[in-house]
């Protein structure tokens, strides 16, 4: 009998869960990219232990959403509140 909490279905909502914590962290937080790096490399973690082999998933899919929606919001962000909007 398999164990719910380990297999692909439950990490998958688990995934889903942390991915929306981070982007909400990067659209509606202070902090830093250094800090939300810190939250994603612990998403990495979690992948890597539970299932080694979609790493690479990892990267291409949440990965490269966090980094598209930091540099799409906060360098907007930046722009505008140092009166640099047009």
């Amino acid at each position: 009998m398999s164990n719910p909490e380990n297999d692909g279905y439950s990490l998958a909502f688990r995934l889903a869960r942390e991915s929306e914590r981070i982007v909400d962290l990067i659209l509606h937080s202070e902090l830093e990219w250094i800090d939300i790096q810190f939250e994603i490399e612990r998403m990495r973690e979690q992948v890597q232990e539970e299932m080694p082999e979609r790493e690479g998933a990892f990267e291409r899919i949440y990965e490269s959403r966090f980094i598209r929606l930091w540099r799409q919001w906060r360098a907007c962000a930046e722009v505008w509140r140092h009166g640099e909007w047009r």
